[in-house]
This record gives structure tokens, sequence and C-alpha cells, in this order.
């Protein structure tokens, strides 16, 4: 995977999980598959963490406890793979 295929956004406090720590999250292109279960979820919030939860693997539990600000930035990546979504030029 090239860095072009993934961002890498580093949390200003670790969150825990149990006996895991994520210091950072790490946003891969989502499979057609992974946006189709994503698109599930009740309402647009819930979409939009289910598949940040998909492509960087952690627990929805820990998705939902990202700060605002730092899942802004996660989703904003998402939203660069999405099909039809412009092109930043900011990879």
């Amino acid at each position: 995977m090239s860095d072009t295929d993934q961002t890498i956004i580093v949390l200003r406090k670790p969150l825990i999980f149990g006996d895991l720590t994520y210091d950072s999250v790490i946003v891969r292109e989502p499979t057609m598959e992974e946006i189709e279960q994503a698109q599930k979820q009740p309402t647009q919030i819930g979409v939009a963490c289910a598949l940040l939860s998909a492509v960087s693997g952690i627990p929805m539990p820990i998705v939902r406890k990202l700060p605002a600000s730092e899942f802004t930035k996660a989703s904003e990546a998402l939203t660069a793979f999405m099909p039809g979504s412009p092109s930043t030029g900011d990879s």
C-alpha cells in the first residue's frame, strides 16, 4: 500500500480500549462492500463512524470517543476516496 492509499491522523491524546491504546488512526481506501455495509446505519454520523471503523480497524466504541476535530480529519480523509469526490491535491 502506498502513502497515497492511506492517511495517518495522529491523535492529540491516545484513546484506550481494554488493554489496547490507539495513538493514531490510519485511514485507508474503503471497499465498495464496506461503503455499502456502513450505509445500513440509521444516521449520517453512524455511517461515518461505521466506515471509519471498517477502514481503520478501530472498534466502534473507540471511534465514537474520538474528539470532533480528529473525527473530522478522518472523515475528510475518507471523503477523498469516495466515488465522485473532488481531488484536493493535499495528500
